[in-house]
């Protein structure tokens, strides 16, 4: 497993699980143990307080991605103040993400710690993944009802796995290729894990998307070992984030403004849903009339009950957009925001375990082309803070003078 526990290493596990075990939210046992979100709410406080604590006590600054988060959290807010929202349930929703954030922030400076705890995060998620996937052989047909769903298992409906699954496959690639060089014997195992828990729960986007990033991760992993530089370039070039930013933006503009979308019904046919991706369309259509005259700042933050009122069904309990999520929470201003983010942290980024990185960003936004749910989840910030550590380690120290030969 490579963690080798010695004085230092109990802090970093001790900061590793009561974070993870903060963010682990799951139905069976908020039904089972009532006051397991009151306990969970305070672990995710106490764990960002202290990783706060020792972040101003040991870099003495923050960094840029930190910064930036923390910047579309306060336009969240404003929107949220100005639009009269409830402003708890914002900051209870952003604590996940926050508290991983804050961790990450803390020992960003200190690679041995925060591969050590990217480890012991790991082995948690195999081990709620495995535990995900006994009740889901068990229970084929779903292991309970909730209001809207009845596919449902330990961990939760079908897409929702997601939030476990792409961060699982973040810090396996990124911690052998960091340590190996390479994807090891032990990630693949993780990725076939992950495509058996996928498969299994149904989820026919996320299993797509889990798959196209595990192949490009492989492909970019066997190409980093090779002398095949054509494949190299044209890889670096089909992965260049001045080609698929602006794509993305026309293919997101082009699904959820155009009337008759043949986007939506090719999205549909390829996954075999109902002509408007169930019913997506209706819930994306709503909402950007809600939007019209609040494009600038949002609507600020809604709960599951107003998305489930203004789309009229019990399966419209959110956005189902990346990209309208951050349009209902924040507005353009939040939507500009993000594209810095991204902007910043992947560029100039070409270190060999900076790939898998920047092609799990890709994938998060393929997934966010019908759903919600990875855009402010738990890890969604992991592989910003990551790239940020590796453009500063592979970046020329100030003071070195590059000589030519």
């Amino acid at each position: 497993m490579g963690i080798k526990l010695n004085k230092n290493t109990w802090w970093y596990f001790l900061v590793a699980t009561l974070s993870i075990l903060g963010c682990f939210n799951n139905q069976i046992l908020s039904d089972f143990l009532p006051l397991i979100s009151v306990i969970q709410l305070s672990t995710r406080v106490l764990v960002f307080a202290a990783c706060l604590f020792y972040s101003i006590l040991v870099n003495r600054s923050f960094s840029r991605p930190f910064i930036i988060y923390s910047s579309l959290i306060m336009v969240f807010l404003l929107s949220g103040l100005f639009n009269s929202s409830n402003i708890v349930s914002l900051f209870g929703n952003l604590s996940y993400s926050l508290t991983i954030a804050m961790v990450l922030e803390a020992f960003r400076k200190d690679q041995r710690a925060l591969l050590t705890i990217m480890r012991i995060w790991k082995w948690i998620i195999v081990l709620l993944l495995i535990i995900d996937i006994i009740t889901e052989l068990a229970f084929p047909s779903g292991m309970y009802e909730s209001r809207a769903y009845t596919l449902n298992w330990f961990l939760g409906y079908k897409s929702e796995r997601a939030v476990y699954t792409l961060p699982l496959i973040i810090m396996t690639s990124f911690i052998s290729v960091k340590t190996k060089g390479h994807i090891t014997l032990e990630s693949y195992g993780i990725f076939a894990i992950v495509m058996l828990n996928s498969i299994l729960s149904k989820g026919t986007v996320m299993t797509f998307t889990m798959l196209v990033l595990i192949t490009l991760i492989v492909i970019s992993d066997l190409l980093s070992r090779t002398k095949m530089q054509r494949l190299k370039k044209a890889l670096r070039f089909i992965i260049d984030y001045r080609i698929i930013i602006p794509v993305y933006s026309i293919f997101t503009i082009a699904l959820l403004f155009s009337e008759n979308n043949f986007l939506v019904k090719f999205i549909s046919d390829l996954f075999n849903k109902d002509n408007g991706i169930s019913s997506r369309d209706v819930i994306w259509e709503k909402l950007l009339h809600l939007l019209d005259s609040k494009m600038v700042l949002g609507t600020g933050f809604m709960s599951r009950n107003q998305y489930i009122g203004i789309s009229g069904f019990p399966g419209g309990s959110n956005a189902h957009n990346a990209i309208l999520t951050l349009l209902v929470n924040g507005g353009l201003i939040a939507i500009a925001i993000y594209i810095v983010l991204h902007v910043i942290t992947i560029h100039k980024n070409k270190g060999t375990a900076s790939t898998p990185l920047i092609l799990a960003i890709y994938a998060n936004l393929l997934f966010g082309t019908v759903s919600s749910i990875m855009v402010l989840s738990t890890f969604s910030m992991l592989p910003f803070f990551i790239l940020e550590d590796e453009k500063k380690q592979h970046s020329p120290k100030k003071g070195c003078v590059k000589h030519r030969p």
